[in-house]
């Protein structure tokens, strides 16, 4: 069994009980959360992209940003000063379509789908300051807005 598999059967177990049980608003939001912290976690496993800018700021630190992922990068980035994992869909988007998926295999698309990239703190914050924070209707327009040019690893 593949790792997204475990993820997917957690995330459906606790999008059906959302539809289908009679829960409290604090039970809800609390499930809610659980999906985000799966959503999140899942995405530790994953390869991320890179901005242009980066990869450029990586380079001349000597930091080999392809082998950074969030668990490791205190690492490379004490304090998390530097660089910004950030999910092109937002943990939010992805748990909203995991929540409308009626079927475990949607939202192992779902996840496999998704694409983590490290930017930098300063292109994190032209994101959020263009409102693009917490949900991204055209993630590729906001990215494009921000001036955050998104690369695979060579």
């Amino acid at each position: 069994m593949k790792a997204v598999t475990v993820f997917a059967k957690s995330i459906f177990v606790k999008a059906t009980a959302l539809r289908n049980l009679n829960l409290t608003k604090d039970e809800q939001r609390e499930i809610k959360t659980a999906i985000s912290f799966d959503v999140r976690f899942y995405g530790n496993l994953k390869r991320p992209k890179v901005s242009r800018k980066a990869l450029i700021k990586a380079d001349e630190l000597g930091i080999p940003i392809s082998d950074m992922r969030w668990s490791n990068q205190n690492k490379y980035d004490k304090g998390r000063s530097i660089f910004h994992l950030e999910h092109f869909h937002t943990v939010k988007d992805i748990r909203e379509a995991c929540l409308k998926a009626e079927k475990e295999t949607e939202i192992v698309s779902i996840l496999d789908g998704s694409t983590l990239v490290w930017i930098l703190k300063v292109e994190d914050k032209i994101l959020n300051d263009n409102g693009q924070r917490s949900s991204r209707s055209d993630p590729q327009q906001a990215y494009i807005d921000a001036g955050i040019e998104i690369l695979d690893y060579k």
